[in-house]
């Protein structure tokens, strides 16, 4: 009896071990995979200009002829203001639609709908 005692206590120690190593390298893939996801969840929140060309606006601020005024558009999710000139050099009053046509620097160039 005390060889097959002394055997299992071994076996059941060695099991323990090789169980506890598993799990403990479980948990450590998960939580690199966890953060790695996490990480990946980051955003600038940085607005593209870019992004505003084709959209739709509205006159916040009247665009004299030849002059600039603000419009206020919707980009990547989030109700912006910009400077604004119209694309055919003609006044456009508050409240006017507008679409996006280009953009010189920070300036939207937009022309009436």
């Amino acid at each position: 009896m005390g060889f097959l005692s002394h055997f299992l206590a071994k076996v059941n120690g060695f099991i323990s071990t090789a169980l506890a190593l598993i799990i403990g390298a479980l948990t450590l893939y998960l939580s690199a995979k966890l953060f790695s996801t996490l990480m990946h969840l980051e955003s600038d929140g940085t607005i593209d200009i870019r992004n505003s060309i084709g959209k739709e606006g509205t006159v916040y601020q009247r665009i004299l002829a030849g002059g600039t005024g603000k419009v206020q558009i919707v980009i990547q999710g989030r109700l912006v203001e910009y400077e604004a000139e119209s694309a055919r050099n003609i006044e456009l009053k508050t409240g006017d639609t507008v679409m996006v046509t280009y953009y010189k620097g920070n300036v939207l160039i937009v022309d009436k709908i």
